[in-house]
């Protein structure tokens, strides 16, 4: 499994349930990805929202199929609120400082630069 990968999982596992995840990922043709997104507000995105069913099909099509490395743009929000935000492929995501963040997931992700918490958000 590719850091990319990993990161994307385990940023899903993280984030409460009923989160909404906003995808812009316009190379990516599989159709099991397209049944599984809705039409979002904004004309670059589809969504998802985060139900522990919905989290575990994206986590499973993550790991067999590595649709991550199509993600211009990954956002989950919580109530309006952005918990995170990845770009190109999730090279590099950044968390809310707002969103419970576990020992586990610093070690990994937080202390090695691939992942940081927003100053702003």
């Amino acid at each position: 499994m590719t850091q990319t990968q990993s990161l994307t999982i385990d940023i899903i596992k993280i984030v409460p349930h009923d989160a909404m995840c906003y995808i812009q990922a316009p190379s990516l043709d599989l159709q099991k990805v397209n049944d599984l997104l809705e039409p979002s507000d904004f004309s670059y995105y589809r969504k998802l929202a985060l139900t522990e069913l919905n989290k575990n099909i994206l986590i499973d099509l993550i790991s067999d199929k590595a649709i991550e490395m199509y993600f211009q743009c990954f956002e989950i929000k919580l109530q309006g609120s952005r918990l995170f935000i990845a770009y190109d492929g999730m090279e590099i995501g950044i968390l809310s400082k707002s969103l419970s963040i576990p020992t586990w997931f610093y070690d990994k992700y937080l202390i090695t630069d691939i992942c940081k918490i927003s100053e702003e958000w």
